[in-house]
């Protein structure tokens, strides 16, 4: 009996350490492109996430006109078993729609975010916002990044598409006023 208790005893504390070692959701995220930031807190026996960051304060194309810093995108997300919420809903701002959704704690630093309507779903991965890396610095090989719904940067290297283009076009211009003259 008493061996038994002992064990029994052990296996706890080994184990005990091991269940609290479970990484978790609460914190900021990084959604894909690094276009925002995401921070997933606690609300009552769920998680709920705003966004708290983005890359451009108003973007265009979105159906969502409405300010999106503060903004709730997860809403209501119930644990279903160690690292994994679902029966919240997700806000898409690019299409102003609500989605049903999961979410699934891959790692420390990885999250799969999946929403669906009827059987069409869509995943993301977010990642963990480290204060150290601001954003986080892509693996080697990209290959992950790219399966798992855009390229790191891919804002950043628009936007420098973008200047580039508009320098490219204030060089035609100047070149235009020189040879033909200002416009009347």
């Amino acid at each position: 009996m008493m061996r038994t208790a002992i064990v029994v005893w052990l296996a706890a504390a080994v184990l005990a350490p091991a269940a609290r070692a479970q990484p978790d959701i609460v914190g900021e995220w990084w959604t894909p492109g690094f276009s925002a930031r995401v921070r997933i807190e606690r609300c009552g026996d769920a998680v709920c996430g705003r966004i708290v960051w983005l890359w451009d304060e108003t973007p265009q194309d979105i159906a969502d006109k409405q300010p999106l810093i503060g903004r709730t995108v997860i809403d209501r997300m119930l644990a279903a078993q160690p690292g994994r919420w679902h029966g919240g809903r997700l806000y898409n701002p690019e299409d102003g729609r609500d989605y049903k959704g999961s979410l699934h704690l891959q790692s420390a630093t990885r999250l799969v975010v999946d929403g669906c309507v009827l059987f069409v779903c869509r995943t993301q991965v977010w990642r963990r916002a480290d204060a150290h890396k601001c954003p986080p610095v892509a693996s080697r090989s990209g290959a992950h990044d790219r399966q798992a719904g855009g390229l790191p940067f891919a804002h950043a290297i628009e936007a420098l598409a973008s200047l580039i283009a508009a320098f490219a076009n204030s060089l035609t211009a100047s070149s235009d006023i020189r040879q033909n003259g200002p416009r009347q």
